[in-house]
């Protein structure tokens, strides 16, 4: 016999807004004791309730959210002998639109001269200012880049998690990732989706490190683990989560960067070194005492440290880690480095070698080593072959 019509902004401030600042004027501080104006479109006598002051100012102001430039709401009072109960629609300086698209009769001012997010109010107590939730968000999905930096930003936007008392207007959701949390919730596919995301995007809070890093602290980033649906190349999602672990604040946090010639193990790096000169080598160094264990050199030659050169942590000096930007690749069981291969020829023999068909060392099943017989080479088969039987953790 009749008809429910819900109010359609009845969730608009927590879907578009954060948490006021105190003050009838949105603000931008840019120095310490310096705020900026934004301009701005007001209305007088829109407040009929001040307890739902800030909904009908939200309401007031929704036309304007789809608009370039725009940056909040606010509420003001006024005095008890002069009441303006009015709203206020704030804009980046140059982006109030003219003339007003809304038939609203709003007045516009543009006196203001700031540009930006909201991080502030007047402070004055006669209204309440809301700064809109998505005007990050708004800029960069205007953004056409395949950056994956501009990626993280996005997706931080909407993963950022804290816990109730550590910011205002928490994403519930990123909140509910502790490990217990995602185990209970195995079939929730949207809270589990959240959880990978915010593994690696959330860098604007500190919930990050002891909440979303947790299960992080004691292993190395070692698999691909963002979903297909995010478009990040296997570098790309192992660099982000190489980014979410070393913010977890571990003291043995290894910092592993993937340009150069190497293969990283911990903290033990397999490298070529020595860019210019009339031979190539691979070392075997660690970053804990900068020292190279052995060098294996293309004249089918060893070389045993300690010594402190041709260290593959090494970026600087003239016998440090090359960067000829060639991929590590794996074959049938074996690893190319550059123009070394670590290879098992056989079921016996494991072989470092050159691509010059020098081998360096021979490793042979019985526990003894042997020196330079091609015949044991890693490159008598040239191919290196399909990937197989060669890993470096389980899922690698």
């Amino acid at each position: 016999i009749g008809k429910c019509y819900p109010y359609r902004f009845y969730n608009i401030l927590e879907d578009l807004y954060i948490s006021p600042y105190d003050g009838n004027r949105c603000t931008r501080k840019h120095l310490l004791f310096f705020n900026g104006d934004y301009e701005f479109y007001y209305k007088n006598d829109v407040i009929l309730n001040w307890e739902s002051s800030k909904n009908e100012c939200a309401t007031f102001c929704h036309p304007y959210t789809k608009l370039p430039g725009y940056v909040g709401f606010s509420t003001e009072s006024g005095s008890v002998s002069y009441p303006l109960n009015r709203c206020l629609c704030f804009f980046d300086n140059g982006k109030l639109p003219d003339p007003n698209p809304v038939n609203n009769g709003a007045a516009s001012n543009t006196a203001g001269t700031a540009v930006g997010p909201v991080n502030s109010g007047s402070s004055d107590g006669s209204g309440e200012c809301y700064p809109y939730k998505f005007y990050n968000r708004r800029a960069l999905c205007k953004v056409k880049t395949g950056e994956i930096g501009h990626c993280k930003s996005m997706l931080s936007e909407f993963t950022t998690a804290c816990y109730d008392d550590q910011c205002d207007n928490p994403n519930i959701q990123a909140t509910q990732l502790a490990v217990s949390e995602v185990c209970d919730a195995v079939d929730t596919r949207v809270r589990l989706s959240i959880e990978v995301m915010g593994r690696f995007y959330d860098f604007q809070n500190k919930a990050h490190k002891t909440v979303l890093i947790g299960d992080l602290r004691d292993s190395e980033p070692s698999q691909d683990v963002c979903p297909s649906w995010l478009g990040l190349s296997r570098e790309e999602c192992r660099n982000a989560q190489r980014d979410a672990w070393l913010n977890s604040g571990n003291s043995d946090v290894v910092d592993i960067d993937y340009e150069g010639d190497y293969l990283q193990i911990g903290n033990w790096r397999l490298a070529r070194t020595r860019e210019n000169g009339s031979n190539s080598h691979l070392s075997i160094s660690s970053q804990t005492q900068s020292m190279t264990s052995q060098i294996f050199r293309s004249t089918g030659t060893l070389h045993p440290g300690p010594r402190s050169d041709y260290h593959g942590f090494d970026r600087t000096g003239s016998n440090g880690l090359t960067n000829s930007g060639q991929p590590i690749v794996f074959g049938h069981k074996a690893v190319q480095i550059r123009d070394w291969r670590i290879r098992q020829v056989d079921l016996n023999h494991l072989s470092v070698t050159n691509e010059n068909d020098n081998v360096s060392r021979i490793f042979r099943s019985d526990g003894t080593v042997h020196g330079n017989n091609k015949s044991y080479g890693g490159y008598v088969t040239a191919d290196l072959g399909e990937p197989a039987c060669a890993y470096l953790t389980s899922s690698f």
